[in-house]
């Protein structure tokens, strides 16, 4: 538009229903507590049909082709897939927790032992949870806008800033427990005090009430807490174009991602032993910095050398295994697991990695080439701990996975 403006405009439209099939459920280990039931096919659990634009601009600055200012902005859906009709399924995944008192000690839970209501702890599974008839579906708006200038003939620079929230996000709520069925307290029911095994310190949890315990009628909804989910990001970039034999791609990224943690579907956000550290906690997979270097040199006699070299400053502990965690015993409820520590506030240690790649193409006739590699893989051998234990206790913080050893490769690319 006008020489100068470049407009990308779009919408994108999204049809989405599910429902489970007519099926029946299988004999099961405890026929009393599961019995043998047959489901006619429901109806749809969810149907959504929405629009989320996509609008994007770049405008030349000069005219020239040398500067330009770009934006864009976006709604994106969350993909989902069978995971929702999974957690209502009466004939999927159900589970319940009894306490056992092994009456005659000999290691072996007999059914008189634990099979009565009065000893139900906990149930989940499809057969206790239903869908919100007016559950949203989750969305992503994303923003971002950036400069980027050439100052040489094969150099580029510009600098970005990107952010991203995420609406509607659902999880699951225990309506037959609200919150105002917990009491506070500072003990167990053995009177001993509560001490968070990671920080060490005293800690205040919710004993449920014993006349409740045990009952479960989940319901997964929207849950407007999530809705403070969000990204920021600045990038600096330089590029530079294969020119006298070598090219440069460099970035440096300063970010942080923040909101509420959410177990998903297995949460109960009605219980506020859930909710302990829960806010203002680093999500996912944040490293607050990272830069990255990826590079190509033609060497003497058509040697092509790659290098590839990352930092990144390390993750919160830990989102593979869940944030730091603390365990306690001996509540109405049985065991309580909680969030110990404000998710980000322990890190693993920060990473640097190199490879680098060695080849030599060669023209075999008119129709092949031959192509020997030689990749090396974290050449300097960095065991930098990227995994650790986050349960606190004895083994609290003890490395479980490290990044992998140094590795060389050799291959033969053959081209036709």
């Amino acid at each position: 538009m006008r020489r100068k403006l470049t407009l990308n405009l779009g919408v994108r439209y999204d049809h989405f229903n599910t429902f489970y099939p007519t099926q029946n459920s299988p004999t099961a280990t405890f026929p009393t507590l599961f019995t043998q039931r047959s489901f006619p096919q429901s109806p749809n659990i969810a149907t959504w049909n929405t629009f989320r634009p996509r609008i994007g601009a770049a405008y030349d600055l000069t005219g020239k082709g040398k500067s330009v200012v770009k934006a864009y902005f976006g709604q994106f859906d969350i993909i989902e897939g069978a995971g929702l009709t999974e957690a209502i399924n009466p004939n999927g995944l159900s589970v319940q927790v009894y306490n056992w008192n092994d009456l005659n000690g000999d290691g072996i839970p007999q059914t008189n032992e634990w099979d009565s209501s009065e000893n139900l702890l906990a149930a989940s599974g499809g057969v206790v949870t239903t869908v919100d008839p007016n559950l949203k579906r989750p969305y992503t708006n994303e923003f971002n806008v950036g400069y980027e200038q050439q100052v040489f003939s094969s150099v580029q620079v510009g600098v970005n800033y990107y952010f991203r929230n995420i609406k509607d996000q659902f999880a699951t709520e225990n309506l037959a427990n609200p919150a105002t069925d917990y009491t506070p307290t500072t003990v167990d029911n053995m009177n001993n005090p509560l001490i968070n095994s990671v920080t060490g310190k005293p800690i205040t949890l919710y004993n449920l009430n014993a006349a409740d315990v045990g009952l479960s009628n989940y319901l997964v909804t929207n849950i407007p807490a999530l809705n403070t989910n969000h990204y920021n990001g600045l990038e600096f970039t330089v590029k530079k174009t294969m020119s006298k034999g070598w090219q440069v791609l460099a970035g440096y990224t300063i970010q942080q991602q923040r909101g509420t943690y959410s177990r998903g579907l297995s949460d109960d956000f009605n219980n506020p032993n859930n909710s302990i550290n829960r806010t203002n906690a680093i999500l996912n997979y944040d490293a607050t910095q990272m830069f990255k270097v990826l590079s190509n040199y033609t060497l003497p006699k058509s040697i092509s050398l790659g290098v590839n070299f990352q930092h990144y400053t390390g993750y919160p502990l830990d989102p593979n295994n869940g944030p730091p965690t603390a365990v306690f015993e001996n509540l109405n409820q049985g065991q309580v697991s909680v969030i110990a520590e404000t998710i980000g506030n322990i890190r693993l240690p920060n990473v640097n990695i190199m490879n680098v790649r060695l080849s030599r193409p060669t023209n075999v006739g008119k129709r092949f080439k031959v192509e020997p590699i030689v990749d090396l893989f974290n050449i300097a051998n960095a065991n930098t701990v990227i995994s650790e234990v986050p349960t606190g206790g004895s083994s609290f913080e003890r490395p479980t996975n490290q990044l992998n050893p140094f590795i060389a490769r050799f291959a033969l690319r053959f081209s036709f």
